[in-house]
């Protein structure tokens, strides 16, 4: 990612895909695209299946793909578009 948004979401009562929707929003109100990736830390997937380890979240205006990534601290979301978009 050339641009990306770190964003930071700790509320147990929210569901995963909702914080990724949060995320992915603010990312598209602060840089006028909506954002196609989001990496989070694996222990965000815990009780889901190991296949959910590269997902997609659906947009209102398209889709979000996930990944995990180890360097991504819990709670933290980055989202953006790679840099090759």
């Amino acid at each position: 990612m050339e641009i990306g948004l770190l964003w930071f979401d700790s509320d147990p009562k929210v569901a995963l895909e909702d914080k990724i929707r949060r995320a992915a929003g603010r990312y598209a109100e602060k840089f006028g695209r909506p954002a196609t990736v989001c990496f989070l830390n694996p222990a965000a997937l815990a009780g889901r299946p190991a296949s959910d380890d590269a997902f997609e979240v659906k947009l209102a205006d398209g889709a979000v793909k996930v990944f995990t990534k180890r360097q991504v601290q819990p709670h933290h979301f980055w989202v953006g578009v790679p840099a090759s978009q």
